[in-house]
């Protein structure tokens, strides 16, 4: 039976629909825009070649822009069947996508919404099908917070993990029974993953903040600035925070930490060698030695020097090694001097590393642009490829592999460890 499509439902539907119908608006325009083209010249011989200039370029755009509208339509169609008939819905899902053959993974580490139903999966965007071109549901493994689908060809076999928060789902018993109905699969029962540590990125502008979630509490990596207090506490103050926890002391990470602290209630935490610039944010400067860094130490360097009320107060002191665990979450502190003498990172037990302005990845995955101290931060870089991450969370851009960051080619002075 066909279920009821919801408000959020309907919005992520509409999110496709925009898309196709901006495509078939575009197609239309212009084809339109060529007729009128071709009506006001087709009475003068000296403007052939410049019709001809303009009916080509125009022709392959409206082939490209049906091709997209094609697309969408069928990417519209299969996500409206999903929705409607979902066996599962899950509100916020971190996910990662493997292939037995060729044993690669893919991370997505940032919390997308989860439809899932006998004729397929919509993650965010990304759609896979079942019952098509060969493809089918071939096992089930669930857990509280874990859910693990198996799907592909007679010879070739790709897998879908999901983590989340198993009390957004409900009862297991009831999700195994409905896959059962609806797939004919019946989901293995998993048993819940010790020392798990999930890792929700929250945007900030330019600067991101990190939420850790444990078995047993959260910790909130980083403060933004101050004009961040309510989009970070919306995102965190159900989430049983019991630390704020700040990689380097400067004002873009560590703006809102004194507000969240009073309204969460929690202590916060730094290094000792980063206290100086809770009073006086300038009293180290930053330098690059590549263009982008250096214009980013020049602008710096002068917005370090405004004044600001939203320093922390009461700050507890880390140390290199200190382990997380209790205030919930199975990782430990690493020490990363370089951008700042008392930069720090943290890395899980399943070797997600939040690495600060340690690493930046703004075009590119690459080692800190600005810096206090070059050779500190060459040594940091080190510490990191050394450290067995997996994957790699900046202060600013989009998280990243390991992988993508020693293929980006910008650590000359690694050669050797690569």
């Amino acid at each position: 039976m066909r279920k009821e499509i919801s408000g959020k439902e309907a919005a992520k539907l509409k999110t496709i629909k925009r898309m196709l119908y901006f495509y078939a608006g575009a197609c239309t325009l212009v084809v339109v825009a060529s007729v009128l083209i071709c009506l006001n010249t087709a009475e003068s011989r000296q403007t052939g070649w410049l019709l001809l200039m303009l009916i080509l370029p125009a022709t392959t755009l409206s082939i490209l822009s049906v091709v997209l509208a094609v697309r969408e339509g069928r990417k519209l169609s299969a996500a409206s069947l999903i929705v409607g008939n979902q066996i599962l819905y899950i509100q916020s899902a971190v996910f990662q996508t493997q292939h037995n053959e060729e044993g690669s993974v893919n991370h997505f580490q940032e919390p997308v919404e989860v439809f899932i139903s006998c004729f397929g999966i919509l993650l965010d965007s990304k759609i896979i099908k079942f019952n098509q071109d060969g493809i089918r549901l071939k096992a089930v493994e669930i857990g509280r917070g874990c859910l693990s689908i198996e799907y592909g060809t007679d010879r070739s076999t790709q897998r879908v993990k999901l983590l989340y928060d198993g009390a957004d789902i409900g009862r297991l018993e009831d999700i195994i029974e409905r896959f059962r109905y609806e797939t004919g699969i019946i989901p293995a029962l998993k048993e819940p993953e010790e020392r798990r540590v999930m890792i929700e990125r929250i945007r900030c502008n330019a600067v991101n903040c990190y939420l850790l979630t444990g078995s047993k509490g959260s910790v909130l990596v980083d403060a933004g600035n101050p004009s961040d207090v309510s989009r970070i506490y919306e995102g965190v103050k159900d989430k049983n925070i019991r630390l704020i926890l700040l990689t380097h002391g400067h004002p873009d990470h560590i703006g809102a930490a004194s507000e969240l602290a009073r309204l969460l209630r929690v202590p916060i935490a730094m290094s000792r060698d980063d206290a100086v610039l809770l009073e006086a944010p300038a009293a180290r400067k930053l330098q690059g030695h590549t263009l982008l860094g250096w214009i980013l130490a020049l602008t710096s360097n002068w917005s370090l020097r405004e004044e600001t009320d939203n320093r922390p107060s009461s700050v507890m002191w880390l140390e290199d090694g200190q382990k997380l665990s209790e205030y919930g979450v199975e990782a430990e502190v690493v020490s990363l001097p370089g951008h700042t003498k008392g930069s720090v990172g943290v890395l899980t037990g399943e070797k997600d590393f939040i690495v600060g302005d340690a690493l930046f990845h703004i075009l590119r995955p690459t080692p800190a642009l600005l810096y206090e101290n070059r050779e500190q931060m060459e040594k940091s870089t080190e510490v990191i490829l050394q450290s067995g991450a997996k994957f790699l969370y900046a202060g600013h851009g989009r998280p990243f592999s390991i992988q993508k960051f020693t293929q980006s080619g910008d650590i000359p002075f690694q050669r050797g460890l690569l």
